[in-house]
């Protein structure tokens, strides 16, 4: 009886130790993907300031992201940031995205 348990309880930590080497080899290693950056492809409508009444928009010299963005169907926000876990000496990439 004690020797099944022996058994059972090395096979249980075994398997706990796999599982743990597997998980930290595929989150630290580079071997997941992450998805494609994200980008702008929307032109400015006739209620964003700075378009004029046929909807075309507006000419401008800035090309920075500032004005008036409405969220419509479709619409995805996301952030893309390099992390520094205490201990690791690689970075890792997390990404998030939300619709």
């Amino acid at each position: 009886m004690k020797g099944r348990l022996l058994v059972i309880g090395i096979a249980c930590a075994a398997a706990l130790v796999l599982a743990s080497g597997g998980a930290y080899i595929y989150f630290f290693s580079g071997l997941r993907s992450s998805p494609s950056a994200l980008g702008l492809s929307a032109t400015p409508s006739p209620s964003v300031p700075g378009a004029t009444p046929s909807g075309s928009p507006a000419p401008t010299t800035s090309t920075g992201l500032t004005g008036h963005w409405t969220v419509t169907t479709g619409s995805v926000a996301g952030y893309r940031v390099k992390e520094l876990f205490v201990g690791q000496t690689s970075k890792h990439e997390a990404v998030a995205r939300t619709s």
